[in-house]
């Protein structure tokens, strides 16, 4: 007998003990009022820029009772993704180790408290992830339709989740060579599909209807910021309508001071927080006099810019590429090495006046990271190559098929939802690194997948899993006959 043999009922037991532990620790140290952040106003306002589903999430809750829920969504999220870890024959040892994994992230915590999305999308990521392993481990279209609601939900609290939908296609076709539990092919994919295709096209309907005319979207602030940092031919001088003329000219001319400084950027980190920096100001402040001068309303103005963008774009694709594999790097980088500081204290210094530089307000926020800096930086870069080889990995089983256990086929996917919400925030954003934080409990997931794929080879003889300390819950009558995997495959 080895230490921590439960069972499954026992082990999900002890799972609910420990995070109802750490909700009330939680709870204990969240602030008399939540903490508001520069875009915090606009999803209290439900500005016409914003998804509906975080607005709503506020005007349900408020303001205060928000942070509440939040900490309870996430606490709920969490249970339920350890108790799927254990249900599907891992270990009660991984499972915790997963969960205290996702909970001892100090930057998820923080959002707890705050008024933005990420808490609230994390969540739901969570809740996505627990149905990815319950659907591999039952293969049943009612789980699939659980995963597409996650997915859907996510979508409308921040677009960010539509990336979600690739992952629930290749879920279905990662198990079409088993036999789907009551159900065909065409059926589990339309359930896996559809109920997220439902609930975004509910939601854009809802905006629609609350702002009238004056709906919009970012998509025209982000891709004419995108199309100002890249080099691509003129188009002012043929253009006849003026108010795109003069869109066309200040990407042309307004700008190429800001691209003629990041081009001499002499290191990787100085363009990275270059790059960074003007884009968001182009989306926003940098922005606000060519906007005066055109005149139009918010939601006239983003149609116009999105149409200058993307034209500009056209004519330079490979500068597009180029700007979104930027962005995708640099999401992988969440501090600056401690010695290119002065490197780039002496470039700014070295610069100026620099172009836009009353708006830069992120340029004047520079400090030196600490030593854990080196650390996390090679962490991060791992995690990446980690992830990166597992969703190459779940596309040649997707595309063959074969017999996955649960806990493996969760974790392939939870390794390309990682890097299909990095691209798509790459292409259509900027490479913020807080948003490769919010990702952290797909990575976690993975790593625990690829952990237990490890144990289960490397541990000789009795001490392999299910017969020594790390030992696999005994099977439920519930999960019997689920499970198809071979065990020794991956």
């Amino acid at each position: 007998m080895g230490i921590f043999r439960f069972s499954v009922r026992t082990s999900q037991t002890l799972m609910l003990v420990s995070v109802a532990l750490y909700a009330v620790i939680q709870f204990t140290i969240l602030p008399p009022t939540p903490i508001l952040q520069p875009d915090s106003a606009s999803y209290l306002d439900f500005s016409a820029i914003r998804t509906a589903g975080y607005p709503l999430f506020l005007g349900f809750f408020g303001t205060n009772g928000a942070m509440y829920a939040q900490t309870l969504s996430y606490a709920a999220a969490l249970a339920m993704l350890g108790c799927e870890v254990v249900r599907a024959r891992g270990t009660f040892v991984l499972a915790l180790g997963l969960v205290v994994a996702i909970m001892v992230n100090p930057y998820l915590n923080l959002y707890h408290a705050m008024i933005l999305t990420e808490s609230l999308f994390t969540s739901l990521l969570l809740f996505f992830l627990a149905a990815l392993i319950r659907f591999s481990c039952t293969r049943h279209w009612r789980w699939a339709m659980v995963a597409a609601v996650a997915a859907g939900l996510a979508a409308t609290v921040r677009p960010t989740g539509y990336a979600f939908l690739p992952v629930l296609v290749l879920m279905v076709l990662m198990n079409r060579r088993h036999r789907f539990t009551g159900r065909s092919l065409a059926v589990v994919m339309a359930a896996a599909i559809v109920p997220m295709l439902l609930l975004v096209g509910s939601e854009r309907a809802y905006t629609r209807i609350h702002h009238g005319a004056a709906a919009t979207s970012l998509a025209g602030r982000h891709f004419f910021a995108k199309a100002a940092m890249v080099e691509a031919p003129a188009r002012s001088q043929t253009e006849t309508d003026p108010m795109r003329q003069r869109l066309f000219a200040a990407l042309e001319m307004d700008f190429a001071p800001v691209r003629a400084l990041v081009r001499e950027a002499p290191t990787d980190d100085i363009e990275r927080l270059l790059m960074e920096s003007y884009e968001t100001c182009i989306e926003y402040f940098c922005s606000d006099k060519v906007r005066a001068e055109v005149g139009l309303p918010e939601a006239a103005m983003n149609n116009v810019a999105l149409g200058v963008g993307l034209e500009r774009l056209a004519g330079a694709p490979l500068g597009y590429l180029a700007l979104s594999w930027r962005h995708y790097k640099d999401m992988w980088v969440l501090y600056t090495h401690p010695d290119q500081i002065t490197v780039i204290i002496a470039f700014i210094a070295a610069h100026r006046p620099l172009p836009f530089e009353p708006m830069m307000t992120e340029l004047a926020k520079i400090v030196t990271p600490g030593g854990k800096a080196i650390v996390i930086r090679g962490g991060m870069f791992a995690l990446g190559w980690i992830t990166g080889g597992l969703s190459m990995l779940c596309l040649v089983v997707s595309w063959n098929g074969g017999a996955i256990p649960p806990l493996n086929a969760a974790g392939l996917l939870a390794a390309v939802t990682v890097h299909s919400a990095l691209l798509l925030t790459a292409a259509l954003g900027v490479g913020i690194p807080r948003y490769t934080l919010g990702m952290w409990p797909a990575m976690a997931l993975a790593l625990a997948a690829v952990a237990q794929f490890v144990l289960e080879r490397r541990l000789p003889g009795k001490r392999r899993l299910g017969q020594g300390y790390f030992v696999r819950a005994p099977e439920s009558p519930e999960s019997r006959g689920q499970y198809h995997g071979n065990s020794d495959s991956i």
